[in-house]
């Protein structure tokens, strides 16, 4: 092989990077489907941290044992006999999240009955209230805490972004 076709191979090879590179860079991210699983076989849940932010497609209020079917509970939550709501996100691929916080709940159940009035769907199924928002409404929050350790959580309506 020749000086000529060793740097025509070398160009192509670096062509062949390039390009792959290129067409990894536009590769749309796929939406999974499916749930995170947990090793039991329940479905894992993100908790509530500051600054979180989300659309909300469904709310569920219950008592922490109701969920425990579906999923995996702290054990320090699992016995609480206070209400906890669940909270499922419009994008699919994002883990549904878990709220202890009373005051975070008391604003949420104020947000969800407004949007009964408004039309959205509510049910109850084994003991767990649930109201599914429709697309159009608006239901993304931002929830923030102060720096202070025993600070309550300030939940924060964001206008949805239209693309």
């Amino acid at each position: 092989m020749d000086a000529k076709d060793q740097k025509r191979d070398t160009m192509i090879g670096i062509e062949a990077l390039v390009m792959s590179a290129v067409i990894f860079m536009m590769a749309k991210k796929k939406v999974s489907l499916w749930t995170q699983m947990t090793l039991t076989g329940k479905q894992s849940m993100a908790w509530l941290k500051p600054d979180v932010e989300m659309s909300v497609s469904k709310m569920e209020l219950g008592l922490a044992h109701q969920f425990e079917e579906r999923f995996e509970l702290p054990e320090w939550a699992a016995g609480s006999a206070k209400p906890v709501m669940v909270l499922t996100d419009k994008n699919p691929a994002k883990w549904p999240l878990f709220i202890t916080s009373q005051p975070v709940i008391r604003y949420l159940t104020y947000f969800a009955a407004e949007a009964i009035k408004n039309g959205a769907k509510e049910g109850s199924m084994d003991g767990v209230i649930y109201i599914e928002l429709s697309d159009e409404s608006e239901s993304r929050f931002k929830f923030l805490k102060g720096k202070e350790k025993f600070s309550p959580y300030e939940v924060i309506e964001v206008p949805e972004i239209v693309h």
